[in-house]
């Protein structure tokens, strides 16, 4: 991220993809979530449509709290998705950085620090906020 300018955009910050269908059960994605620590989240989409996204932190903190440990595990995801209703921000990878982060720090409190769905022609990718927030920093002592 050491040559990002004042018009760089989402397009030129590293992206990350998981991306699973809506029926795949939660435990499946509790072991995609362990083969990449990396990964801020995960996309679901149902009949090639995103339904909707959740980040790592809120998918592994609901799978932590009382009898969901023995609940979800053998869930769709989906179940997960309706029941949380994450708020999810969609952005063009045209999109400036300091214009996504705009964006994304104006949105309600639970979800100010989940991943951001970035949209290109062919594909939708997660930028994790820490990466965000990195860059601008970076833009801003340059």
């Amino acid at each position: 991220m050491a040559n990002l300018t004042a018009s760089s955009t989402l397009a030129d910050l590293p992206a990350h993809e998981y991306r699973v269908e809506a029926t795949i059960q939660c435990r499946e994605v509790v072991v995609g979530f362990e083969q990449n620590l990396t990964t801020p989240g995960v996309i679901v989409y149902k009949n090639d449509q995103m339904y909707g996204m959740l980040s790592r932190a809120a998918f592994l903190n609901h799978m932590a709290k009382g009898y969901n440990t023995e609940v979800y595990p053998k869930r769709p995801v989906q179940v997960m998705i309706d029941y949380l209703k994450p708020e999810v921000l969609v952005l063009p990878a045209s999109t400036p950085i300091v214009e996504a982060a705009r964006q994304a720090i104006h949105r309600l409190t639970p979800h100010t620090y989940d991943p951001i769905v970035v949209e290109t022609s062919d594909r939708l990718s997660l930028i994790d906020m820490h990466d965000l927030l990195q860059a601008v920093v970076g833009l801003i002592a340059a």
